[in-house]
This record gives C-alpha cells, structure tokens and sequence, in this order.
C-alpha cells in the first residue's frame, strides 16, 4: 500500500476533465491553483461527483510547487481511482520523467492520444482538415501558426499535438509562449498580451498568452490529420514537396515566416496568399 502523501492535507483540488478522463490536481499554494486553472482553463470541471479516474499531488517542500525555487525538493504523487497513492518523481531542480498534467502517458488517457512535438492549424476552407506543423525548438511552429491564425486559419494546438490512431488531431488549446523578439515579427499581438501573464528568461520577457485571448478562430473538436509540413532552420530558405500532403521547408524564423505561410497556403489551398 502507499503512504498517504505527506501535506496532502493543506491542499486544495482544482478538477479537470481531459477528452473523458477525469483528473483532480492537489496544490497547497493559490499561486499554483491559479496557474493550473489559466494554463488548462477549457478543461476545468465542476467540483464534486463522482471519484475522479486519476488524482495528481504536486508538493514542494516550502514554497510554490510551480515557478519555486530550483533547490527545493519537489514530490509528485499519483493515484487512479480505488487505488492508493503512489510516488511518481521526487527532485531537486529539474525533472526527468514527463508531467503527468495533463496525464497523457498515464492510463486511460495514454490509450487514447499520442502528443507529438508540433503544432497544428485547420483549414478556413474545410476546417476538419488540419495540417501538422512540426520541427525542432525554435523552427518557427508557432510564429507560423499565429500568421496563419492571423489570416483565417482556425487554432488546433500549439507545441504539443494530440494524435489520436495516427489519422485525428485534438483540439488542445492551452497558452503560446510569446517572446519579445516574437512581437518584432508578429506586433499584432502587443493588443492581446494584458491579461497574460509573464515571466522573465535569459533571452527577455516571454508573456504566456491563452489561445482564447487571441482573435483565432478555433477548429473543431477533432480534425483530420490532412497534411505535413516539417520546418527546418536554415539560413537558406527552399521549399521541397515531398508527397502530395508532405512538405518541408527551410527557413530562417528570424525573417522568412512571411513567406513560409505565403508559400503554405499555396500549397494546401492551390490560392495565393
């Protein structure tokens, strides 16, 4: 049996519900809280009901859990429903197993979506058809997305896709990272940042801006994974049609997002942009 998880007591739960799967997060800070209910604010659910399919303790031992300081322990405990709590990771700094919020990699929820590392927007002309932008940090996923978002296109996810049976994409709306130098290429988005919070990194200001304060249309709650396209940094920009739903383009994010979304919806949409 596992031991009750010390300071579970001091906490406060705030209830998620992800694609069927409910989850119950335990934090002892409202910091926390807070945090948890901007970051997944479209997932929150009613308090009460019946016991949830898993619950998730975040304790640090002194101080926030989220954004604490990088010498304090931190423990984080899991348990399904009818079972007892069980330890998932304890650190001190960084962690080294993936965060089980949202539990994407924990049954039941691990049976039903694989994340991937892109982003993903839907059509304007058919918007359960989506292309999958993907590529290393810092290819320029999001940059591209938000210029599309910009010019109709509908919001599916940024980051992180939820592939479900390799053929659909999930909704999966949560906050876009913003960088300063990301307001040189995309100053549209200086109207949408106060009521985002920010935090300071070693490259400036990042504000941490929720899908639903951007003008983006939002696609629907699944979408046909239609088409590919992988980006990649370059300091010379080329376009390849791999296949007929497969591209890749080379660019540098710094100035060529512009003409990689040019160029994309030729591509997808055989109309210029």
């Amino acid at each position: 049996m596992g031991e009750r998880p010390t300071g579970l007591d001091e906490t406060e739960v705030v209830p998620f519900q992800f694609w069927g799967v409910t989850v119950d997060v335990h934090l002892r800070h409202s910091e926390d809280r807070d945090h948890v209910r901007y970051y997944f604010q479209d997932y929150l659910r009613p308090p009460g009901g019946a016991p949830s399919d898993l619950s998730i303790a975040l304790l640090s031992t002194e101080g926030c859990f989220i954004g604490g300081a990088a010498h304090v322990r931190k423990d984080i405990h899991i348990r399904t429903a009818g079972n007892s709590w069980q330890l998932y990771e304890s650190y001190v700094g960084e962690p080294t197993r993936a965060t089980p919020l949202p539990p994407f990699l924990l049954p039941p929820l691990k049976s039903i979506v694989r994340p991937v590392h892109a982003s993903a927007v839907a059509s304007p002309q058919d918007p359960s058809r989506a292309v999958l932008l993907h590529g290393p940090s810092k290819a320029g996923k999001s940059s591209v997305l938000l210029e599309l978002t910009r010019l109709g296109w509908h919001f599916v996810c940024d980051d992180t896709a939820l592939l479900h049976n390799e053929r659909t994409v999930y909704s999966y709306t949560r906050p876009i990272g913003v960088r300063e130098s990301t307001l040189k290429t995309h100053p549209w988005l200086r109207a949408h940042l106060a009521h985002a919070p920010s935090f300071t990194t070693p490259t400036g200001t990042t504000w941490a801006v929720h899908a639903n304060l951007l003008p983006a249309k939002r696609s629907p709650a699944a979408t046909d994974w239609a088409w590919t396209v992988a980006l990649r940094p370059s300091p010379t920009y080329h376009v390849d049609r791999l296949t007929e739903t497969r591209w890749e383009i080379a660019l540098d994010s710094r100035q060529d997002i512009g003409r990689a979304v040019a160029d994309i919806i030729t591509e997808l949409t055989g109309a210029p942009s």
